[in-house]
């Protein structure tokens, strides 16, 4: 917590402009580099949730919208619950972009999306 300021002041030169650096909760490590008493990186994994919805294409739009709305508030209020910050999703469906964005406050992650199985 002491290297918090460096860290954040290290973070804002340059690393992201739409989002903050990660606070410090549901955090499984961290670790904080130096050399010759500077801090030089910074690293934390974080618990982090993804929300995957299985729709019926058969079904009528309506139908489809209203469940998506009922299990994105309950995947919503189960973050808060856990205290989760962040909730991601995947989408491939330019249209269904724009409606999670709309419609739901979801916005454009940066950089690409990765993956390591373990």
């Amino acid at each position: 917590m002491e290297d918090i300021e460096r860290i954040d002041e290290i973070y804002r030169n340059g690393h992201d402009d739409s989002f903050s650096l990660p606070s410090l909760h549901r955090v499984v490590t961290s670790a904080v580099i130096e050399k010759d008493g500077k801090i030089i990186g910074f690293g934390i994994v974080k618990f982090y949730a993804e929300a995957v919805t299985v729709l019926d294409l058969d079904e009528s739009k309506a139908d489809r919208f209203e469940s998506l709305e009922l299990l994105l508030h309950e995947a919503f209020r189960a973050c808060e619950e856990q205290n989760i910050e962040q909730l991601h999703v995947y989408v491939k469906d330019p249209l269904f972009q724009k409606l999670l964005e709309k419609r739901f406050g979801f916005k454009v992650a940066s950089g690409v999306a990765l993956v390591k199985e373990i």
